[in-house]
């Protein structure tokens, strides 16, 4: 399910360069693309940030650059300054990206530490291990996400091996 922030923020960015078409000249209106990209990458995935801004490029080739209403780029200039908006905005959206996997890698490290921190905790409350089993298999279970089973000895294993 993908919410309307982001095509929202897309959709301003648009009437901001509309609005402002005629007041600015094509490299500043550039940069209201740049800022759309930046924040709409805040809450589209990858996968659609990337196509979004080089539709977006496109887009903006189409309505702002001379001449108008073709992909024709008739200054050297223009070239560059679609190229460039384009790298920008891609990869302002791949660092959004990795910074949000690597968010969610570190939310999933901290889980993981209090479990086994409230696991330890819980060992070092019983005498007994065997006694703390249903503890160690909850919490074995909720840090692997599978099933586990447990074998544990009722009596120690002897000294040497027995022949």
């Amino acid at each position: 399910m993908f919410r309307f922030t982001p095509w929202l923020v897309w959709a301003a960015a648009f009437a901001a360069m509309f609005a402002l078409d005629g007041r600015l000249d094509v490299a500043n209106l550039a940069l209201i693309l740049v800022l759309g990209a930046a924040v709409a990458a805040f809450w589209l995935p990858t996968l659609l940030s990337v196509p979004a801004c080089a539709a977006a490029v496109l887009a903006f080739n189409w309505a702002f650059v001379p001449p108008r209403h073709s992909f024709n780029v008739d200054v050297g200039q223009h070239a560059w300054l679609l190229v460039t908006m384009l790298a920008v905005s891609a990869s302002i959206s791949l660092l959004v990206g990795r910074q949000k996997t690597m968010t969610r890698r570190e939310e999933r490290h901290v889980r993981q530490v209090e479990q086994l921190r409230a696991l330890g905790d819980a060992l070092r409350e019983g005498d007994d291990p065997l006694q703390r089993a249903d503890v160690l298999h909850q919490a074995l279970q909720a840090l692997t996400g599978a099933p586990v089973a447990l074998l544990m000895l009722r009596q120690a294993l002897p000294a040497a091996d027995e022949v």
